[in-house]
């Protein structure tokens, strides 16, 4: 804190024995990541040109500016974060924050860490926009408890699985955690109501 200027409010911050030490070493994708599709059933014009599309966007030279000007994005190219001057300095971005930031996202984005997702299976804006939004509302403006926010986001959850059917959502969610399907056998044997549906 010694090389902050004396008005910084940091200055206030009391010294982490942590300071330099890696706290959370499960670097956690809060979206999931996004994805571009083109349909089978395209015609093959309209095929030639959103390949062209999204080979433009995803350019280096183009995504950059996606990056390191004021973004939610985060990086998702090694080259994106090589250079300090040619990228992120004319974003704004001071040489530490930017020594920082690349170092965690490094890391963040090697083979060597076990990263953790989000929830991948359909319905995911029913439960966490549609159900556990709208209880987190009434919790925060006092209109509801802690034990009515449990009870609604249980029933509201519940609903959301009989929409899209626990059995489909269990075989979306392994898929994406590259496992196998599970036999009938063992589907029956954890979820033999759903199985007997």
């Amino acid at each position: 804190s010694n090389e902050l200027p004396e008005d910084d409010r940091a200055n206030r911050l009391v010294d982490s024995p942590h300071v330099g030490k890696w706290i959370n070493r499960v670097p956690f994708y809060w979206s999931g990541g996004y994805g571009q599709g083109i349909r089978k059933s395209a015609n093959s014009e309209v095929k030639d040109l959103m390949f062209e599309f999204f080979s433009y966007v995803n350019s280096p030279i183009t995504s950059v500016d996606d990056i390191v000007m004021p973004s939610w994005l985060d990086d998702w190219r090694y080259s994106q974060l090589a250079s300090y001057e040619r990228n992120y300095q004319k974003g704004g971005w001071n040489y530490d924050s930017w020594n920082e930031h690349q170092r965690v996202m490094k890391y963040a984005l090697s083979n060597d860490v076990n990263s953790a997702l989000t929830l991948q299976l359909p319905g995911v804006l029913m439960y966490t926009r549609d159900v556990m939004l709208d209880q987190f509302q009434k919790y925060v403006s006092g209109e509801s408890d802690m034990e009515t926010v449990k009870e609604e986001t249980i029933k509201g959850w519940n609903e959301a699985t009989l929409v899209y059917g626990k059995i489909n959502q269990l075989d979306s969610y392994r898929a994406t955690l590259g496992l196998n399907e599970l036999s009938t056998y063992q589907k029956c044997t954890l979820h033999r109501q759903e199985m007997d549906a």
